[in-house]
């Protein structure tokens, strides 16, 4: 059993969904694979969150219900006060209509000439929430051909993730995004040096980056920006558009540039 295969059973056995011989497979793989069971404890532990969370959620609503019946005044024989059937009512009706007419178009208006989020936009706040904790990778692999595999099985295409070669090196896992513009972004973590880099391939009918300096790597067209927490460097290649956001310098974060192939 690969580990990509193990992955994939390890959310059918954190919901009970295994049969006895995937489930003997699985625990065969688990038993030599520390990655997997590091992958296995993760989403279990993630499970076991959401399902306190939820509980706490319907506890505290079934007291809050209880706590505002219990000191609610005691019923009486008033009768209750009779409404007039609205929706009979011609005018209330066509007004209903009108407002919901006006609303739409108001919605479609925005939807079409409200400016979308641009690529470069859209790298900087993965990585951002990356940083900030709130991102679970989809797939923990052990190296880019890991990754490389499991994006082809989600796209059906084939899928070229570059490959850094840098010192204090650890690879995460990935993730596929669908940009508004019509963009698949190929979403590849890494550590360096116990600091998140995010690489994104980017492929689609798309894929302008933004404004940003030549940069002196050794990546023909590159471009490298930066902002207060990242900097950022994209460059061209074949039909695609590569983007690297890192948290260090532009110095260092040419010389990770460089190591990517």
């Amino acid at each position: 059993m690969t580990c990509r295969e193990a992955r994939d059973l390890i959310h059918g056995m954190i919901d009970s969904a295994l049969t006895e011989s995937e489930r003997a497979s699985l625990e065969e793989h688990l038993s030599d694979c520390p990655p997997c069971r590091r992958y296995a404890d993760l989403f279990r532990a993630l499970k076991d969150r959401l399902a306190a969370i939820g509980a706490q959620s319907v506890a505290g609503a079934g007291r809050s219900r209880l706590r505002a019946f219990l000191e609610s005044p005691a019923a009486s024989d008033t009768p209750a006060t009779s409404y007039p059937r609205l929706g009979r009512r011609p005018g209330f009706v066509w007004a209903a209509a009108a407002a919901v007419l006006v609303a739409f178009g108001v919605f479609f208006t925005m939807a079409i000439f409200a400016p979308s989020q641009t690529l470069a936009q859209s790298t900087i706040e993965q990585h951002r929430l990356r940083t900030a904790g709130q991102l679970v990778l989809d797939s923990h692999a052990d190296c880019c051909k890991d990754l490389q595999d499991w994006f082809e099985t989600q796209v059906n295409h084939p899928v070229d993730v570059p490959e850094i070669k840098a010192d204090g090196l650890d690879v995460e896992g990935g993730k596929l995004y669908r940009h508004d513009a019509g963009n698949e972004m190929f979403y590849v973590a890494f550590s360096i040096e116990g600091r998140p880099v995010s690489l994104f391939i980017c492929c689609g009918p798309n894929m302008e980056i933004g404004e940003g300096k030549p940069c002196s790597c050794s990546k023909p067209g590159a471009v490298i920006s930066a902002g207060p927490d990242y900097t950022m460097v994209s460059w061209p290649r074949g039909e695609t558009t590569l983007v690297l956001v890192s948290p260090f310098d532009s110095e260092e974060t040419q010389r990770i540039c460089e190591a990517i192939e």
